[in-house]
């Protein structure tokens, strides 16, 4: 194997151009045609290395000590997850033990850094003895090299926590962010006024050289109207309206906004979980969240820590956390599909599909398709009602040959991957009873507030939601609405929607007389404006609404839609498509007239 030693800085900022040197050790012999490869996480976007100009971004030289191996530069990476970075090909001679290689990055200008901030960021090193020979790859501990900090902050956000609900005291979330959206740095303390409504005076908050303000209490009078926050600093550099807050507009239930799709830093995504659930709670403004790693990246250490800061970011009636993890098997397999659990401790069972040694090299064979999973986490548990399957599309595509109506209530229909609609309306065709869920799938280190890289390669960017109508915000309130498709997707918007028809709400199932009437009342509370909404029968618009000729004006809309009950079994949800884009899906409700 090799060793890699980093002389440079140990904190950088986002996409900053930087210089350091990189040393191997080498501790066995790489013969003619071996390989050594320095790897950078796929959705790192950190700059591609060339050994052409040393006047541009990203310029390498390198040597050996030994005079007569001779080294060839390609941009050959390692596999998956580690399928970035670069690598020296031994040409002509070989590496002995006790040699060594030197790597200088950044030539004269300076080598660029990724655009997302990353506690622990660095390289991998693998070495291959020979052409033919399997890769050996140093543990992911020891690419722990530098720190990538946000940015000089250039704006801020705010987020209503509990938006939904009665409760008279409001907590207020703030972020100062750089451009890539990262918590951004700041030289000193910002003091931030905050409105009601943009006229009354409620008090001030303070965002610290951290870049996080949470848990600022205000109290705002109940009544019957929804408002937003004004959060505003004294030279007016920084501005945020928050997302609407107001009163339930379901009896009994209240409004919660999580993303229960994240990955971390144990596979191939980014910072810890118990960073990530501090993020998603305070600069994301969530009430609940998961962290769902790759279950082929995962060895028993690495759940085990998941599972322990999960138990440990639980806080009922404040933030609410899931384990869980995605299950990423191949598409005939089942594809992708993330498990969550309702209690703090559950089984790792690990798809059979991922086997290299940039994974967990030493993986069990566990399961071969997701039907064998789900039997097997049903062995290992009290019934189907304390974990649940949730069907993604991301790197496979889900695959609802597998469909399972015992632990499979809700569709993610979107993350950062794109819009999968054409997928619901196949789940649509097959008849299959399932709400609708958002998730990030974040990579980033974002949860719940992720953008896009300042050099794109994977994702589209901007974060996913699921929104949940429940009684209070505890774990088991969230999973039972879960469980009865009590949801609705974003594409990231605070957007807060209903959808009903008489005592039925999204989600539920309605047995009427065929010819009888139905009415279904809808409201929409937009994070920015709204340009229209749509009802949707089955997969066909039946109903178009727009604000009234107010253009671009309109922040809450109300309506209604009647039809005459058919007979046999019709689906109807509702679509809110804002200015910006912002979009939510509410689930459906399911109707069968006899």
């Amino acid at each position: 194997m090799a060793n890699l030693i980093y002389e440079g800085p140990k904190k950088i900022k986002a996409n900053q151009l930087f210089k350091c040197r990189l040393t191997i050790e080498i501790e066995e012999e790489i013969e003619t045609g071996g390989v050594i490869c320095v790897a950078s996480r796929h959705v790192s976007d950190i700059g591609r290395a060339q050994c052409d100009n040393p006047e541009d971004d990203n310029y390498i030289e390198f040597s050996a000590s030994r005079s007569e191996a001779a080294l060839t530069f390609a941009l050959l990476p390692g596999e998956h997850p580690w399928n970035g970075g670069f690598s020296l090909i031994v040409s002509n001679g070989a590496l002995r033990k006790g040699d060594t290689v030197t790597i200088i990055m950044g030539g004269e200008k300076g080598f660029r850094a990724q655009s997302f901030s990353e506690t622990n960021s660095g390289f991998r090193l693998g070495v291959k003895q020979n052409k033919d020979a399997p890769w050996i790859v140093s543990p992911k501990t020891e690419a722990d090299l530098f720190e990538v900090t946000g940015a000089d902050a250039v704006r801020i956000k705010a987020y209503v926590k509990d938006a939904g609900s009665a409760r008279a005291n409001k907590s207020v979330c703030v972020k100062t962010e750089d451009v890539y959206s990262n918590i951004g740095y700041t030289a000193e303390d910002i003091e931030l006024g905050v409105y009601l409504d943009d006229v009354k005076y409620l008090g001030k908050i303070k965002v610290g050289k951290e870049g996080v303000s949470a848990d600022n209490n205000f109290f705002v009078p109940p009544d019957d109207k929804w408002h937003t926050l004004t959060v505003v600093s004294n030279d007016g550099r920084f501005f945020s309206r928050t997302n609407q807050f107001g009163p339930p507009l379901l009896d009994g239930l209240n409004v919660y906004f999580g993303d229960i799709h994240s990955q971390s830093g144990l596979c191939d995504g980014t910072n810890s979980p118990g960073y990530l659930y501090n993020y998603a709670k305070t600069a994301a403004g969530l009430d609940f969240a998961s962290v769902s790693s790759h279950d082929m990246e995962l060895d028993d250490t690495a759940w085990e820590e998941i599972k322990r800061e999960t138990k440990q970011a639980n806080e009922p009636g404040g933030f609410v956390t899931f384990l869980g993890y995605e299950w990423s098997g191949g598409e005939a397999a089942g594809g992708d599909n993330n498990i969550y659990y309702k209690s703090d401790d559950g089984a790792l069972v690990r798809n059979m599909v991922w086997r290299n040694a940039w994974c967990v090299p030493d993986m069990p064979d566990e399961s071969n398709d997701l039907a064998e999973t789900i039997a097997k986490i049903k062995q290992n548990t009290d019934g189907s009602d304390e974990f649940m399957v949730v069907p993604h599309c991301g790197g496979r595509q889900c695959n609802f040959d597998f469909y399972d109506p015992g632990v499979m209530s809700v569709f993610e229909i979107h993350s950062t991957h794109r819009n999968y609609e054409y997928v619901w309306r196949d789940v649509i065709n097959r008849g299959l009873k399932l709400g609708l869920a958002g998730g990030s799938d974040d990579h980033r280190g974002m949860v719940g507030d992720c953008a896009a890289a300042a050099r794109e390669r994977f994702f589209s960017g901007r974060s996913r939601l699921i929104c949940v109508y429940a009684e209070e915000l505890t774990r088991g309130a969230i999973w039972d609405a879960i469980k009865k498709r009590h949801t609705y997707a974003t594409n990231g918007s605070h957007i807060i929607i209903s959808f009903a028809m008489g005592a039925y709400i999204m989600g539920d199932e309605a047995v009427l007389k065929t010819g009888s009437e139905m009415e279904f009342n809808f409201t929409a509370l937009s994070h920015g404006f709204i340009d229209r909404l749509e009802i949707y029968k089955n997969n066909d618009i039946v109903g178009r609404y727009c604000g009234d000729n107010q253009v671009n004006q309109v922040t809450k809309y109300q309506g209604v839609y009647k039809e005459t009950v058919q007979k046999g079994e019709n689906l109807y949800y509702l679509k809110v498509i804002q200015t910006d884009g912002g979009t939510a899906w509410s689930s459906p409700i399911f109707v069968n007239g006899e």
